[in-house]
């Protein structure tokens, strides 16, 4: 195999296919990324470039000049690095399998990589998807990026370990939906539904698949594909002309019944500027720096919004912020400044609605007055001892 590629094209694609790839792995083959030169017929050729961790998969395809075709691997990240700090122009990789070494030869540099047998690296097959549609990469990343912080990073509760995406039915029809939860806090995202999202199979979607899919979502080309199965689903996007496509197998297990967390009509709201408060919430949980949850406690009423910490080792803070709305009695609630520093993080508008019952009882919060355009946004946290 021996190709020529500029640098501005193959050294992104190699970062992004190395990101796939776990940096410990007990299975060698599997710290590589698979390079696949073919011939063009008609054009100067094509170069593949594929990775898994046995759990995700990503294939990149790009165009290069292929003097001779052939598939070799080669460390992963020591690949990508390597491009990375390549002078930029042209570079060239040749494999050499009678020694097992890929050079590496840009301008006057050169460096030969350790490679493995080709034929010992796994395949990923797709699966069989049951709907296909499109979204446009803006839409995406705004579906994701807000509940991706309520992901649980808990073991043994393996199907809050992602995303689940699935058709709800809502007072305004059939919406794919987005939701996350960490048993400690919810996050749900309402979009219109996409043509041919309508079967789409209830999926759990991985953590480190969302990941990736936001990342895409933000640099993408114009639209991108997904397609869903009962176990798979496949991201198809174009980014600066390249395309590449990511399958991933989702989390077998049954998403709890959120809908059950959600408060339904808390007698109590109040209006809050969301920067404001998430500034007032940084400040004050400064003075909590010992090893506790960072309590912050929240005494709502008629006079306004006053946040305070206090902490037997470092002092107490507080301070407090005008309130739009407040109706009934005096409300006192602790929330965890982490969860709720999140929560304000994943709106955009001005104001957002805290809507409550009782000390005890689930917060509801809101955006005020989004954007027609915007998808609808539900936050749930669970009150704590402040």
């Amino acid at each position: 195999m021996r190709l020529t590629c500029p640098k501005s094209v193959l050294a992104p694609a190699l970062a992004l296919a190395a990101r796939v790839v776990e940096r410990r792995n007990t299975v060698p083959i599997l710290s590589n990324l698979r390079l696949t030169a073919t011939e063009g017929r008609g054009h100067p050729g094509r170069l593949e470039i594929f990775a898994t961790d046995l759990d995700l998969a990503v294939t990149i395809g790009l165009d290069a000049l292929v003097a001779t075709a052939g598939t070799i691997t080669a460390p992963a990240h020591l690949l990508a690095e390597m491009l990375r700090k390549q002078p930029d122009g042209q570079v060239t990789l040749e494999a050499e399998p009678e020694r097992a070494r890929l050079r590496v030869a840009a301008g006057r540099a050169r460096c030969d990589l350790a490679t493995l047998p080709a034929e010992d690296f796994p395949d990923f097959p797709d699966g069989s998807p049951k709907a296909v549609f499109r979204l446009d990469g803006a839409a995406l990343a705004a579906l994701l990026a807000p509940v991706t912080p309520a992901i649980s990073t808990e073991e043994t509760r393996y199907y809050l370990n992602g995303v689940y995406l699935h058709v709800a039915e809502t007072p305004a029809g059939a919406q794919l939906a987005a939701v996350a939860t960490d048993g400690h806090r919810l996050a749900r995202v309402l979009a219109p539904l996409p043509e041919g999202a309508a079967p789409l199979p209830p999926a759990i979607v991985p953590r480190k698949t969302v990941e990736e899919w936001t990342r895409i979502a933000k640099a993408a080309d114009g639209a991108i594909e997904i397609a869903a199965g009962d176990s798979k689903i496949a991201l198809a996007a174009s980014i600066d002309g390249v395309g590449l496509r990511l399958v991933s197998k989702l989390i077998d297990g049954t998403f709890p019944d959120y809908g059950r967390v959600i408060p339904n009509a808390p007698p109590h709201r109040a209006e809050v500027p969301r920067e404001l408060l998430a500034a007032i919430v940084d400040r004050v949980a400064t003075v909590a720096t010992g090893k506790g949850s960072r309590a912050v406690r929240f005494d709502w009423s008629s006079d306004g919004l006053r946040l305070s910490v206090a902490d037997a080792d470092h002092g107490t803070a507080e301070e407090t912020v005008d309130l739009d709305g407040w109706d009934g009695d005096a409300l006192s609630i602790g929330f965890n400044a982490a969860y709720l520093t999140a929560a304000l993080g994943a709106f955009s508008t001005e104001r957002v609605a805290f809507r409550l019952t009782d000390p005890g009882s689930p917060t509801l919060i809101e955006p005020v007055a989004p954007a027609l355009d915007a998808p609808g946004q539900t936050y749930v946290l669970m009150p704590m001892r402040g």
